[in-house]
């Protein structure tokens, strides 16, 4: 080895060690835990485990605890969480007392009588060494094709979807193959949790893990609307990937200047910059239920909103002449509270996306006073951080949607669908998705002006079927759902989250003190 090469490697672990405490737990956490949940078929069919729903106030069928009951209950120490600051939700119907990680505030009360319970992402890990264990829930959450998750040893081994709104008891049963020590994540969209049960408590142990906290506040994209599932939201998901422990606390329609109107129960929202929703940033006097005290972020993000145009106004922002002016004094406030709260741990701001090629004028003036705000504040000096998201590579979409939502026939085992009413626009390679059409299928071929040939055999038999074709890159990372061509698509979040964790990770690997 020559001279140059050890002197460089003894130059690059002397400039590692010269990192603040706080980079370099940050820079452990990418290196050590950094991952991307890998698919079921990276592990072996003994960690593969079969999967019930009990019924609604069953007892366990592992070892006759009674409705809602846990060996090793929601705030044991044992259970490390992942997500934002552990809290005991609502007492009251339908959450009844279970733990939920900390959302965004999302307005005086909502729906459930808790101002930041929402869809919001809630996780926790513990290692296991038995062959079979339950899930305490209740029954609430997201309505949707799941809404709680099983990791093993960071691959998806299983996923249930928990009754909605009912506020029932249940416990969501776990059988593997065989026995041994596996690192199980659990996570779920919104569904409150009580720990863990077991035949045995010794049968689970902590990961030893100590992960770094990221708050990140923002608007519907960060909440995540767009997304199939609370963890693969385009900020749990780069926290994540980063090895971090992530509050996610997005409120839809909010922004720095936009409180985002009234929340599902007529209550109104607030800006990011009221008190109170400023702490969802700082976690300032934020008590997490399982240790009682309080929480010390490692980094603070902040996500710009396309909440935020002139057509808002700006006289709610105090002695604000201009909405580029209003932006500014906006984001100082946060500056300013974060550094009061914590004192020398990196806040990034990253500026306002927009899902075309084409932002409007308020997102570019808000991007530059964005801007201002942090190089005002001291910028890289101050450990206050800008990311520019309308460059090139950031923008997530690019020219206008190109979709068409017709309907058609699908025949089962057969990869060739008849009686379209239109193809036009539709090409091979197109997306192309609805009932009895596989997930990830794409069109081989346009037979017709009625007729195309897809990658996938038809799962089931219909006529008139509503068939969605995705015809460009913007169709396939936007929504589409009810017409939703503003937020991500579940390939859209994922495509964000890799870049916004690109840039994180460029960062805290390079730039941060």
């Amino acid at each position: 080895m020559s001279a140059d090469l050890i002197a460089r490697g003894l130059a690059s672990r002397a400039a590692a060690s010269a990192r603040s405490p706080n980079t370099q737990a940050l820079i452990l956490a990418i290196r050590n835990w950094g991952a991307f949940a890998a698919p079921s078929h990276r592990l072996a069919t003994t960690d593969l485990p079969a999967v019930t729903i009990g019924a609604a106030g069953a007892a366990s069928t592992i070892n006759a605890q009674t409705a809602g009951g846990a060996t090793v209950p929601r705030f044991d120490s044992r259970l490390t969480y992942v997500a934002g600051p552990t809290r005991q939700a609502g007492t009251t119907f339908p959450l009844n007392g279970y733990a939920v990680s900390r959302s965004g505030y999302c307005g005086a009360l909502n729906a459930l009588g808790d101002p930041f319970f929402g869809t919001q992402y809630h996780a926790y890990e513990f290692v296991h060494t038995g062959s079979q264990f339950e899930v305490p829930v209740t029954g609430h959450g997201a309505n949707s094709l799941y809404n709680l998750r099983l990791v093993v040893d960071d691959a998806v081994a299983a996923t249930a979807a928990v009754p909605s709104g009912n506020g029932n008891l249940y416990f969501v049963k776990f059988v593997f193959g065989a026995s041994r020590a596996r690192r199980i994540r659990i996570e779920t969209a919104a569904v409150p949790t009580n720990g863990v049960n077991v035949i045995s408590a010794s049968e689970v142990s902590s990961v030893a893990r100590a992960y770094p906290l990221v708050t990140i506040i923002g608007d519907s994209f960060v909440e995540p609307t767009g997304a199939d599932f609370s963890a693969n939201g385009e900020a749990a998901l780069a926290a994540r990937l980063l090895g971090l422990r992530g509050a996610i606390a997005g409120v839809g329609g909010t922004g720095l200047i936009n409180p985002g109107g009234n929340n599902s129960a007529g209550f109104p929202k607030v800006n990011f910059c009221d008190p109170t929703r400023m702490t969802d940033l700082t976690l300032a006097g934020v008590i997490d239920a399982q240790t009682g005290s309080t929480l010390s972020p490692a980094l603070g993000v902040v996500m710009s909103s396309v909440n935020d145009g002139a057509a808002n106004g700006f006289a709610s922002v105090a002695g604000a002449t201009s909405f580029e002016d209003a932006v500014t004094r906006q984001a100082f406030k946060l500056i300013d509270a974060w550094r009061s709260t914590n004192p020398g741990k990196p806040l990034v701001f990253f500026g306002p996306t927009w899902p075309n090629a084409t932002p409007t004028l308020d997102i570019f003036r808000q991007r530059d006073a964005v801007q201002r705000a942090v190089q005002g504040a001291g910028g890289a000096r101050a450990n206050v951080w800008f990311i520019d998201r309308l460059g090139p590579s950031a923008i997530l979409r690019h020219g206008a949607v190109d979709t068409l939502a017709t309907t058609g026939t699908t025949t089962s085992g057969s990869a060739t669908l008849t009686a379209l009413a239109s193809t036009a626009g539709v090409v091979a390679q197109s997306g192309i998705s609805g009932p009895g059409i596989p997930e990830g299928a794409v069109v081989l071929t346009v037979v017709s002006s009625t007729s195309v040939t897809i990658s996938h055999p038809c799962t089931a038999s219909g006529t008139v079927v509503a068939i969605r074709f995705r015809n460009n890159q913007s169709a396939l990372y936007t929504s589409l759902v009810a017409g939703d061509t503003t937020h991500p698509s579940p390939a859209g979040h994922e495509y964000d989250a890799f870049w916004i964790a690109a840039e994180l990770r460029r960062l805290i690997l390079n730039e941060f003190a």
